[in-house]
């Protein structure tokens, strides 16, 4: 039925010469334009009609919209738990972040630190959240992992930070996106990971396995 009706009013109007003017033409497509453009913008203003939406939805269907909607509400970097006292977050090994790991392990308390990517700060605030230890601390960026580039990634600085504070560190927990572990050699063909070996010759490069599931790590303080 609509193949049809686009055939027969749409379609076949067009083919005939003489029916519409070339005037009406240019103001009927500027007129279908306006009103697509009328559209998206109602919909980027009311959020894709969401309210609308919400209307259409009762029960347990509303309930867990509006969890669904709450969780995915805020941003990757400022919905990072910092509870005031010993549970915080920093993207670098800062001066700040270093004073305030001082403070809260100056009573004997020992750290768990999570280090890695976006994956890890995930892992940080669900362990922050639940309170897993007395003194968390999470050392993590969005695309940030121990090998190939890394101009702006904490690695470097962590290495000379858990040296310093070995003593006060429990355990450290690394995690990252498993995604960045599948690759092919002619692409990164030269791509490594460190890992700890000994005091004289801290790290060791060996070469990571063509593709692997997503890296979880823990792991006693350095030596």
């Amino acid at each position: 039925m609509l193949g049809y009706a686009s055939w027969r009013w749409v379609e076949q109007p067009f083919r005939r010469r003489g029916v519409w003017k070339e005037n009406q033409v240019l103001v009927a497509a500027a007129v279908g334009m306006a009103a697509f453009v009328l559209v998206g913008v109602a919909g980027i203003k009311t959020r894709g009609f969401e309210a609308l939406y919400e209307s259409r939805l009762s029960g347990p269907d509303l309930q867990l919209y509006m969890l669904v909607k709450k969780t995915t509400a805020g941003t990757m970097y400022g919905d990072m738990v910092d509870d005031g006292g010993c549970r915080f977050w920093s993207p670098h090994v800062t001066a700040q972040a270093q004073e305030r790991f001082r403070r809260c392990t100056a009573n004997g308390a020992k750290a768990l630190v999570v280090l890695g990517d976006s994956h890890a700060m995930n892992i940080y605030n669900a362990l922050a959240r639940v309170q897993a230890a007395p003194v968390i601390v999470g050392f993590s960026q969005a695309g940030c992992h121990p090998y190939g580039p890394a101009k702006d990634c904490h690695y470097r600085e962590f290495e000379a930070f858990a040296a310093a504070n070995a003593g006060a560190i429990d355990r450290v927990v690394y995690h990252q996106s498993g995604s960045y572990r599948c690759w092919t050699n002619k692409a990164h063909p030269t791509r490594t990971t460190r890992s700890r070996k000994t005091r004289s010759s801290p790290w060791t490069k060996k070469a990571l396995p063509a593709c692997g599931p997503t890296s979880t790590a823990s792991a006693g303080a350095a030596p």
